[in-house]
């Protein structure tokens, strides 16, 4: 695994570019680990490796896709993670607002319950 290194080294360096807002940059470091790893697996025996090789250069190749897209609109993958993060932040508050609702009714039949047994 240790020869993979130099392939892994050039995509870490194109996520840090990618962090930075260098999204040029990160597209073309992301081809070049791509073809790093690529070369590397045409002569991998390991089917094992193989495969967890193969399923890495697949994510690498739609971070290297968004990194293209990004520098074409200059949208930051970042804003568009903001944006589904916001909306799953609705969403739990949503269903944090029904959970409190079905507790308050809850507590509001449990008191009922206690002062109707009071009284019997």
């Amino acid at each position: 695994m240790l020869r993979y290194d130099p392939g892994l080294k050039i995509v870490a360096a194109a996520q840090k570019a990618a962090a930075a807002g260098k999204y040029e940059e990160a597209h073309d470091k992301f081809v070049k680990g791509i073809e790093e790893l690529v070369k590397l697996l045409q002569i991998e025996q390991d089917e094992g490796t193989k495969n967890l090789v193969r399923k890495h250069v697949g994510r690498f190749l739609d971070e290297a896709e968004k990194m293209k897209q990004a520098a074409q609109t200059q949208t930051p993958p970042a804003a568009q993670r903001q944006h589904v993060l916001s909306q799953e932040t609705k969403m739990l508050q949503a269903t944090a607002q029904g959970v409190e609702k079905r507790a308050r009714d809850a507590e509001r039949g449990l008191r009922f319950a206690i002062s109707f047994n009071a009284y019997k």
